[in-house]
């Protein structure tokens, strides 16, 4: 057990430093066809659960949305805001020891629909001494919406399911896949690649 978990590390240290490729599965929704919402202002809104203690993590995710925002056509401009933006995301250790089937086990295929409800989250000490490593379950959403009607013209959600367990390199890759659709909306679920590297998540061509 104790190689195992040094190998895994080792594994996870080596393809830190090295370029990785992040799939997420992607549904977006909104108006068909979409108005031209490019070009124009938006501010964050935020939950009242992502204010106070939360603050800080709220404030790291925004930060990852600025940059797929402005690449939509977006401007962050909180005084002059048409839109508003509201995001969430979730980071979760997925057991995926258990016999197929049986609770506790990771369907990748049933990303969207049927499936995830059985999946738990690991506890305890070096994840209850599996000998399976977990794999790491990112999901993220985004709404837009209209700053004066509060009307949603688009509503973006992206999850990934992989190894990789570090946060701040991993999820803004999945936050890109989130904006990734804006302003014109895919409902059927679909693959974006992404390449992590020095200088964060690049689309693969």
């Amino acid at each position: 057990m104790r190689w195992l978990v040094i190998s895994a590390a080792c594994c996870l240290l080596l393809a830190c430093a090295s370029t990785r490729l992040i799939d997420s599965e992607v549904r977006s929704f909104g108006a068909t066809p979409a108005p031209d919402h490019t070009k124009l202002a938006y501010r964050f809104e935020r939950l009242p659960s992502q204010h106070g203690p939360e603050g800080p993590a709220q404030d790291r995710l925004e930060a990852m949305a600025a940059v797929p925002l402005a690449q939509r056509g977006l401007r962050a401009d909180a005084q002059n805001a048409s839109l508003t933006v509201q995001l969430s995301a979730r980071v979760e250790a997925v057991d995926r020891s258990a016999p197929y089937g049986a609770p506790g086990m990771l369907r990748k295929p049933g990303l969207w629909g049927r499936g995830l409800e059985g999946d738990r989250m690991l506890k305890g000490p070096f994840f209850q001494g599996l000998l399976e490593p977990p794999w790491y379950r990112y999901s993220v959403s985004v709404l837009v919406r209209d700053a004066s009607s509060a009307q949603v013209v688009f509503e973006g959600r992206a999850q990934h399911t992989g190894p990789w367990s570090d946060i701040a390199q991993v999820l803004p890759a999945v936050v890109h896949a989130a904006v990734r659709d804006y302003p014109n909306p895919m409902p059927e679920p679909h693959t974006l690649w992404l390449e992590l590297g020095p200088d964060g998540p690049m689309e693969r061509p």
